[in-house]
């Protein structure tokens, strides 16, 4: 009996070993995908390219619309001008960011400049555009966007308008399920000489010597043998005679912005030798009659370089000239001074001499307003007749005329003067006051 107890027990063990083993065995089949690793979400949109300093992706456009850095780059309700193979032209109200914006916001490598952005579908459907195409707006002001709301629909689509009334557009717009960008740059080619500020209407750049020189704007600045007085930290003292262009002309070709005067310019040399020049050194004439300039000839030797000349005799001026391969300018300006707001008003008056017999009279006969800067008066009498008898308090402004002034007429002028400020001009206001007895 007991032996017979003991192979029940072990059948029962054995069934639910068995049973366990069953349910292992299944469970690839009903739990596999609660067992395996979870696949990386697809990027729906993405901006990549080796020369990128980072890398955008992002996995749904809830995503994309989210990113504190894209939010301020988000243009709505822009509206493309689209024709098709066919001709047929339509408008296409759009919402998204500008493909520049991304560029910026990934980042281009030091030294490297666009070249072409490679826009491609999932199902394999690709257009390149020319950095042109990315950067120049079209013929609506536009520039090339990612989109993900056309007409109030949602899409995930490039944009790209036209540039010229020929252009067929539409066939350029590249749509669908993920859109990667893929951008391609090239290596700047480095001005020779440049001319930059961001108070300048235009920048000035120049790939060699050979281009500056045949320029048709530079062509009427060149001076030729102009000669400057050097000195060096030594105390030795040499003339150099020199071809090129004052610094001041190339300001008067690049223009200065409204409002705003030069204030100082950095010299700087591919080796990172630099000087900065007062607005002075730059448009005041030295001992000489000659204005600071940018060289490329010296003494029959070919150079990249700037001149400037001695204020003084003991100006060591040779060591403000800063050669190079290249040569940047860099031009640092401040805001014009403002006219004064200073108003000056007078008021004339005429008076009874039985008025005045009884008691003086004063009244407001000054009124000054919105100086700008420390006010100062001079006040002067037509005559002595006029002092005894009128007394001006400029503080206030009222004149008192005394009392048993007889009949004729009063005069006095007074001057009033607003220093100015280093936001505001000087500036200076002459009134005559009359005051007649009768």
């Amino acid at each position: 009996m007991n032996e017979v107890r003991r192979n029940a027990g072990m059948a029962r063990i054995l069934i639910a070993i068995l049973s366990v083993a069953l349910v292992f065995t299944m469970m690839p089949l009903s739990m596999g995908k609660a067992f395996a690793e979870e696949e990386p979400a697809t990027a729906v949109f993405s901006v990549t390219g080796q020369d990128l300093l980072a890398q955008l992706s992002y996995d749904s456009i809830k995503t994309l619309k989210n990113d504190e850095a894209i939010k301020p780059l988000i243009k709505e309700d822009v509206v493309f001008h689209t024709k098709n193979s066919s001709g047929t032209e339509e408008d296409l109200t759009v919402t998204g960011v500008t493909i520049e914006d991304l560029i910026k916001l990934a980042g281009l490598k030091e030294n490297m400049e666009l070249e072409s952005v490679t826009a491609t579908a999932d199902d394999g459907y690709a257009k390149t555009y020319t950095a042109d195409q990315i950067l120049k707006e079209d013929l609506q002001g536009n520039k090339a966007m990612f989109i993900w709301s056309e007409n109030g629909n949602k899409v995930q689509k490039t944009a790209v308008g036209q540039f010229t009334t020929e252009d067929q557009n539409k066939g350029l717009w590249v749509k669908g399920n993920t859109i990667t960008l893929t951008v391609t740059a090239k290596a700047k080619v480095l001005p020779v000489f440049s001319v930059m500020g961001a108070d300048l209407v235009t920048q000035l750049e120049y790939d060699s010597i050979k281009t500056m020189k045949n320029d048709e704007a530079i062509k009427p600045l060149i001076l030729k043998d102009v000669v400057f007085h050097t000195k060096n930290k030594a105390g030795t003292e040499e003339d150099f005679t020199v071809t090129g262009v004052t610094i001041e002309s190339l300001l008067g070709l690049a223009g200065i912005k409204e409002g705003m005067e030069l204030e100082a310019v950095t010299a700087t040399a591919d080796d990172g030798f630099s000087k900065t020049y007062t607005a002075d050194q730059i448009l005041t004439e030295d001992l000489q009659g000659n204005k600071a300039m940018f060289i490329w000839d010296e003494n029959g030797a070919k150079v990249q370089k700037t001149a400037i000349g001695q204020f003084t005799p003991e100006d060591q001026n040779r060591g403000l000239w800063v050669g190079g391969n290249t040569i940047t300018l860099n031009i640092v300006c401040k805001a014009l001074p403002k006219k004064n707001t200073l108003s000056v008003k007078s008021a004339n008056k005429t008076y009874r001499v039985k008025t005045l017999k009884k008691k003086a009279q004063t009244y407001k006969a000054l009124t000054v307003k919105s100086p700008q800067g420390t006010v100062s008066y001079n006040v002067k009498y037509a005559n002595g007749k006029a002092k005894k008898a009128l007394k001006l308090v400029t503080k206030t402004g009222k004149l008192t005329v005394k009392k048993g002034t007889k009949k004729g007429t009063y005069k006095v002028t007074v001057t009033v003067k607003a220093a100015g400020t280093d936001e505001y001009l000087p500036k200076s206001v002459k009134k005559t006051i009359t005051v007649k007895v009768k």
